[in-house]
């Protein structure tokens, strides 16, 4: 009456899903922030989906090194915005008005 393998491997099969899909969920909050040129907030949801992807995944996997490169870019775009705002540069418009067809 015990737990059987099937049962263990398919609750480990499902947690596995479970952390795929909450490390997609911080993926597309940053890919959001960092529309609103939130770079810093990307970085920091970027990292947290990173995390999770080593601990479940193991750094080897494509979803891993793709999180990866992300967060190396949103960590340069962080930095470009930081250094402009160090040397008097204006911010650039980032509200959605801005964007696309909205503009005119």
């Amino acid at each position: 009456m015990g737990i059987k393998l099937e049962e263990i491997e398919s609750s480990m099969v499902l947690i596995k899903q479970c952390a795929e899909a909450i490390a997609a969920s911080y993926h597309a909050i940053a890919i959001a922030l960092s529309l609103m040129e939130a770079y810093s907030l990307s970085v920091q949801h970027e990292q947290t989906t990173l995390q999770i992807l080593q601990d479940k995944l193991g750094a080897e996997d494509l979803r891993t090194q793709n999180a990866a490169a992300w967060l190396e870019y949103f960590e340069s775009k962080a930095l470009e915005q930081q250094e402009a705002a160090c040397n008097g540069t204006p911010k650039s418009d980032a509200s959605i008005a801005s964007k696309g067809h909205l503009r005119y």
